[in-house]
């Protein structure tokens, strides 16, 4: 068994509201019961961190190491976000140009946050391995539950199938 570590907790609340608590939001008071509850919560999540990491880096400036962001992936995805945003001015719907950049935008911070974040950590790739095949029992475990109830139900048919 692991044991958490003083220095790891931010990473651990981190892997676990992203990645074994927001998959699981739903809501059904919304038209779309999933997507606007997951990127509210996705979003509050990255500025809660971002928040995080800059009162972080103001107490210890060498608490992350800022020179991962010279890796290539960095510069060309803020590229691309900045097309993304140029692209607004030519949208035919602004306001779904607008959420699309926002999406983009949020994703970009949350990669960064997230690589800085597991770049701190000695064994991150173990802790987050291990995080990702809990969250896929957890999502295999969902799905045979669905298959089973409609199987009971006498239900699954082709269109049945799209609802697992």
């Amino acid at each position: 068994m692991y044991k958490i570590d003083k220095s790891n907790l931010p990473l651990f609340i981190f892997l676990i509201i992203s990645v074994l608590i927001i998959p699981f939001l739903y809501t059904t008071s919304s038209l779309d019961p999933a997507y606007i509850t997951r990127f509210l919560a996705f979003s509050v999540l990255t500025f809660l961190f971002f928040i995080f990491f800059i009162i972080r880096t103001l107490r210890d400036p060498g608490y992350f190491d800022l020179a991962l962001l010279r890796n290539y992936i960095f510069p060309v995805w803020a590229v691309y976000i900045l097309f993304v945003g140029l692209s607004i001015i030519q949208a035919e719907n602004t306001t779904e140009a607008i959420a699309d950049f926002l999406k983009h935008f949020t994703v970009f911070i949350y990669f960064i946050l997230s690589s800085l974040l597991l770049s701190r950590v000695r064994n991150s790739y173990d802790i987050l391995s291990k995080t990702v095949t809990i969250f896929s029992l957890l999502i295999l475990l969902i799905g045979i539950y669905q298959i089973y109830d409609l199987l009971i139900k006498g239900e699954f048919d082709h269109q049945a199938s799209y609802y697992v």
